[in-house]
């Protein structure tokens, strides 16, 4: 535990959900703090089970994410979204894959855009399932993190009994996306898969709530970060050149779009939590 913010990356996803769900990571905090953070596009929706501790997010108003409470972060787009985390915080993230959560829990992408609302507020088994966590971990200690997960991931697999169908050609065409980081024009994808553009932004941007184009924007940048981020780190040029950039100058205007900061800026300014989840992304 720390009195800083961090995120710590727990166990693996059990193999039963990980067509579902990329990632499990928390934050547990033993003093209180009061710490704003900014998230980035990461590509992804999350699940956050805030069991602790309160977070406030600050986009366009503010909303409340309350102790004992399942909130679905969505995809982040054309938003400063600022996030407060205040007390002593102790929460559970996990990130779904891209159609994980409409799998699940029958809910798109577009849904949650910009957004994180409450899980019961989305649909019918929300309220269920949040009840279910909070009765089967009431006598846990709050900070044994390893049981909540297993309730976690236990409700989660209840879940999956019953899954929303999603169309054959976005399985595949996710599937090149993140094999190739990212770098892959549209034009080429809808080529492969022989469908027209136009009625695979539409359907893809419905499910993973941002279009194609976008999305392979984030996840070739989740590929240079880890480079950038790296101990090992090299020179932009060949990191441009390793992630599929045009040029070192393409690069460096992605990084200034995305994170608002020069390149050689985002390691000192830009929040530790924030770069963990950017850099370790592709090595899942």
């Amino acid at each position: 535990m720390t009195a800083g913010l961090e995120l710590f990356q727990t166990a693996e996803v059990p193999v039963s959900l990980r067509p579902f769900v990329r990632r499990a990571l928390y934050v547990c905090v033993e003093d209180a703090i009061d710490t704003v953070i900014q998230p980035r596009p990461t590509g992804y929706q999350y699940l956050i089970w805030v069991v602790r501790g309160e977070l406030i997010q600050e986009v366009g108003g503010e909303h409340r994410y309350g102790s004992g409470k399942v909130f679905l972060p969505g995809q982040i787009k054309d938003h400063d979204i600022a996030i407060r985390y205040t007390g002593k915080v102790v929460m559970l993230m996990l990130e779904f894959t891209a159609l994980g959560c409409y799998q699940l829990f029958g809910i798109p992408g577009r849904a949650t855009l910009n957004q994180s609302p409450t899980l019961e507020s989305m649909c019918t088994t929300g309220g269920e399932f949040q009840r279910n966590l909070l009765t089967q971990s009431v006598s846990m200690d709050e900070e044994n993190i390893s049981a909540r997960f297993d309730v976690l991931f236990r409700n989660l697999e209840d879940v999956a009994s019953t899954l929303t169908s999603v169309p054959d050609y976005l399985v595949t065409a996710l599937r090149e996306i993140e094999t190739r980081d990212g770098a892959i024009k549209v034009a080429e994808l809808c080529d492969r898969i022989r469908i027209s553009r136009r009625q695979f932004t539409r359907r893809f941007s419905e499910i993973v709530g941002v279009a194609p184009k976008h999305f392979c924007r984030v996840i070739q940048l989740n590929k240079a970060m880890e480079a950038l981020m790296s101990d090992n780190a090299t020179l932009i040029s060949e990191i441009a050149n390793n992630a599929g950039y045009f040029d070192e100058a393409h690069l460096i205007h992605t990084v200034q779009d995305f994170f608002g900061l020069p390149v050689k800026a985002v390691a000192e300014k830009e929040h530790p939590a924030v770069l963990k989840m950017h850099s370790s992304s592709r090595r899942i």
